[in-house]
């Protein structure tokens, strides 16, 4: 008994079958295909199977990010700003809610940031803020508008 046909190509995306392994054989579609349609016919049980691999696998995702987000605004020194700054503010001493910053001012909008070691340094989110304002406060006496400054 034969249930289905054999297809040569995906019949959504026309890509051309080497071998039939990849095809579902009932449907003419590659695995790509097939799997994409059957996510959007079937979007609750994607929803439920989504939250419960996030929930699972919450923690190794964040720290991916947070690595990933180093790398790109601080080049890898993140951890090392903090260790060589003692894991407190450089400027009150506070050791919670820390954050790496740019003295130049540069931010992750910036393409051309001096990520080394002596542009960066360790401040409280308060000494953050305060760093932030004083930078955009002598920006407008300068009469720089926001846009300018980025």
């Amino acid at each position: 008994m034969v249930w289905s046909k054999k297809y040569a190509m995906c019949k959504i995306c026309g890509t051309q079958s080497k071998t039939n392994r990849n095809w579902h054989a009932g449907n003419g579609l590659c695995v790509r295909c097939y799997n994409k349609a059957y996510r959007y016919s079937h979007p609750d049980e994607f929803a439920k199977y989504g939250e419960k691999w996030y929930a699972k696998n919450k923690s190794k995702q964040i720290a991916k990010q947070r690595i990933k987000r180093e790398r790109l605004n601080f080049g890898g020194n993140y951890s090392k700003v903090l260790e060589r700054d003692g894991r407190k503010c450089s400027v009150c001493g506070n050791t919670e809610r820390l954050i790496v910053h740019h003295k130049d001012g540069t931010n992750s909008s910036c393409k051309d940031r001096d990520n080394s070691m002596e542009m960066l340094i360790t401040l409280c989110r308060g000494c953050h803020m305060d760093a932030h304002r004083d930078f955009l406060n002598k920006a407008k006496r300068r009469g720089l508008k926001r846009n300018d400054m980025v």
